[in-house]
């Protein structure tokens, strides 16, 4: 039989999502050390099953579910490895754990932040299935973390504590995707804003939005544009700010297309991460969006800490406090003129070696 690994997830495949694209880019680097990896994945009419391997890539739609095209895997081939990104819990899901570990499997489980309960709770739109769901995760979690090898974990908050099977991570991008995208200010007295991907309460853009209100009402020296780029309720919420107070240069341009998304990053100045991570319990901001500005040699503008601490990442990071207070943008553009065009060179080099998957699944598998 040959050998072979499974990556487990609950995502639902969608080519322009970053979490789709993060777990797909993870089950990649898997195949590489253990020469075929199984992409497990639940889809909108069963499951997706992408069979990876340095020869080809075999995509299969299947209506069986996860558990069972799993263990049919595993009963033909010599699976030595199982990676899971969390799951919704269930007796079934324990029950295929412990099977892995009687079966001598090695099993690598990753939580999407650390730490997970009160940051959910926190973040969530929907509370009581939040929490209801959370519940249920905090009466099985015992059950499973006694079958893994090692937690994989992506913390978000410098003071928790790190137990016996964590391993700390970070996440990441596949940067022969991506160019860079390294410019001075070229437009004048323009410097361009932007975020993209599914918005959140904690990422507190509507303190930026009221921080442009009132630079507005001053007549500021910079001309500043917001670009908001992706889907999610929070957006009708920053709609409504910016219509109420007759706030200028603020676009909403939805979703966009790959091609259409590196286009625009070609026009970004300072790309926006996380600016109220307190509001879920959190002072580093781990988000993907940040890992691709900084890849890209574009500065990024954040209420938390880096990822990961390198003297080029944060030279050319702007910091502000990570509060409820509208946000000075005259202070932040007068950082961002400061940050010369060899520390974004500096920056993408750095960024692209530490933050690309291929460094971060490497360590993560030792």
């Amino acid at each position: 039989m040959k050998n072979s690994a499974i990556f487990l997830c609950d995502v639902i495949p969608k080519q322009n999502e970053g979490i789709y694209k993060k777990v797909y880019a993870q089950a990649k680097e898997i195949a590489k050390k253990y020469g075929t990896c199984h992409f497990i994945a639940k889809s909108e009419n069963g499951c997706y099953h992408s069979v990876i391997s340095s020869e080809n890539i075999k995509e299969i739609y299947e209506t069986a579910d996860i558990y069972n095209i799993s263990n049919d895997v595993i009963r033909k081939e010599n699976v030595q490895f199982i990676y899971v990104r969390h799951m919704l819990p269930s007796h079934r899901h324990i029950c295929f754990i412990k099977f892995c570990k009687k079966k001598a499997i090695k099993l690598y489980y990753e939580i999407p932040t650390y730490p997970y309960f009160g940051e959910q709770i926190k973040s969530s739109t929907h509370k009581l299935r939040t929490l209801l769901r959370i519940s249920l995760d905090a009466v099985t979690w015992p059950f499973i973390y006694q079958y893994l090898n090692k937690l994989i974990v992506i913390r978000s908050n410098s003071k928790v504590k790190i137990y016996q099977k964590m391993k700390l991570s970070v996440n990441g991008v596949v940067t022969n995707d991506i160019s860079d995208n390294i410019h001075g200010i070229t437009r004048g007295n323009e410097i361009h804003f932007a975020i993209v991907g599914t918005l959140y309460y904690y990422h507190g853009i509507d303190r930026f939005i009221k921080g442009m209100k009132e630079y507005q009402d001053r007549n500021g020296k910079y001309q500043v544009y917001l670009h908001i780029v992706g889907e999610s309720p929070e957006i009708y919420k920053l709609r409504n700010i910016v219509e109420k107070h007759n706030i200028k240069n603020v676009y909403f341009h939805g979703y966009k297309s790959t091609d259409e998304l590196n286009e625009m990053f070609n026009k970004i100045d300072v790309g926006i991460g996380c600016l109220a991570l307190y509001r879920r319990n959190a002072d580093i901001d781990t988000t993907l969006k940040i890992i691709e500005y900084m890849c890209r040699g574009i500065p990024v503008l954040t209420s938390g800490l880096l990822p990961v601490k390198r003297t080029e990442l944060e030279k050319t990071a702007i910091f502000i406090s990570n509060n409820n207070s509208v946000i000075n943008i005259e202070e932040v553009c007068n950082t961002y003129i400061k940050i010369s065009i060899d520390e974004k060179k500096k920056l993408s080099e750095i960024a692209r070696k530490i933050f690309d998957w291929s460094f971060i699944m490497e360590r993560n598998l030792q």
